[in-house]
C-alpha cells in the first residue's frame, strides 16, 4: 500500500500538470470547454489528499494539511469560476484575475511538492473540535486573502475608471479572509487551552506565525478604512499583507523550512 507521502507527491503532481495545461489554454481561448476538466481534475486530485490523510489521522489532526487543503479550497474557486465563465460573459479583467489567481495556484502546487516528510505527527491532544475548526477555517481565510491580493494587483493595470471597484473587491475579500483568520486563531488558543491548559503554545511556529499574521491585516484594514494615503499604495499595502500572509501562513508547514523557526 503506498505511503501518504507517496500518494500526496503523486496527486500533487498531477494537479500542477492539470493547472499548468489549464492556464496554457485560458491564455489562448478563454472558453475553451476542457478549461473546466482541467481544473476539475487538479481539484479531486488535492481533496483526495486532503482526504487520505484527513483519514488517516482522524479524531487527531493532521497539522501539515494547511498548504494541501488551501490549494485545494483555491483550486476549487478557480473550477467554479471557469464554469461560471462558459456561461456567461467575462471582463477583460475578470479573466486576468482569473489567469493571476492560477498563477498562485501553481505556485502554491509547487510548494506543497517541497514538503512531502511528515516532519511532525499529528497532535495527540487535537481531537477537540476546535482543532479542526481552526485548520478548515484558517484555509479559507488564505484562500480569501489571495483573493484579495489578486484584486489588488489587478488594481495596477485596470484603467482610471476601474479601479476603484477593484479596491473594492480585494477589501471584500481581505475584510472575509480577516474574519475567517480571526475565527481560526481563536479557536486554535481554545483548542491549546483545552489540550494543555494553556492559550498558546510559544514553542509552535504555527501559532505564533497566525498571531503574526492576524495583526499585519489590522493594521492594513485599518489603513484602508481610514484612507489615510491614496488608493495605489493601499492597494499596494494590500497586496503585500495578502502574501506576507499566505507566506506566513504557509512556511511553518513546510518541512524542508521547519528548521528556520
Amino acid at each position: 500500500m503506498p505511503s501518504a507521502t507517496q500518494v500526496s507527491a503523486a496527486a500533487s503532481s498531477i494537479a500542477l500538470a492539470a493547472h499548468v495545461l489549464a492556464l496554457f489554454l485560458q491564455g489562448f481561448q478563454p472558453r475553451n470547454r476542457a478549461l473546466p476538466w482541467c481544473a476539475g481534475t487538479g481539484t479531486v486530485a488535492l481533496f483526495l489528499v486532503v482526504l487520505y490523510r484527513y483519514l488517516g489521522a482522524w479524531p487527531m489532526l493532521p497539522m501539515h494539511l494547511a498548504p494541501s487543503l488551501s490549494a485545494a479550497l483555491l483550486a476549487l474557486f478557480v473550477l467554479v469560476w471557469m464554469v461560471r465563465f462558459q456561461r456567461q460573459e467575462s471582463s477583460a479583467l475578470e479573466l486576468l484575475a482569473l489567469r493571476t489567481v492560477l498563477v498562485l495556484l501553481l505556485c502554491c502546487l509547487s510548494a506543497t511538492l517541497f514538503f512531502p516528510r511528515d516532519f511532525y505527527l499529528p497532535f495527540l491532544r487535537s481531537d477537540s473540535p476546535f482543532a479542526h475548526l481552526m485548520l478548515l477555517s484558517g484555509a479559507c481565510g488564505r484562500v480569501c486573502f489571495v483573493l484579495g491580493t489578486v484584486w489588488s494587483l489587478v488594481f495596477f493595470l485596470a484603467a482610471e475608471e476601474e479601479r476603484l471597484p477593484c479596491l473594492k473587491r480585494a477589501l471584500v475579500w481581505m475584510v472575509w479572509g480577516f474574519a475567517l483568520w480571526t475565527l481560526a486563531m481563536f479557536s486554535g488558543e481554545l483548542w491549546s487551552y483545552l489540550g494543555w491548559g494553556t492559550a498558546v503554545v510559544w514553542e509552535d511556529p504555527a501559532l505564533l506565525l497566525m498571531m503574526a499574521a492576524w495583526f499585519l491585516a489590522i493594521a492594513v484594514l485599518h489603513l484602508h478604512f481610514s484612507r489615510f494615503l491614496g488608493m495605489r499604495i493601499r492597494a499596494a499595502c494590500v497586496a503585500a499583507c495578502g502574501l506576507g500572509i499566505l507566506v506566513l501562513g504557509l512556511l511553518a508547514d513546510f518541512g524542508p523550512f521547519r528548521p528556520l523557526w
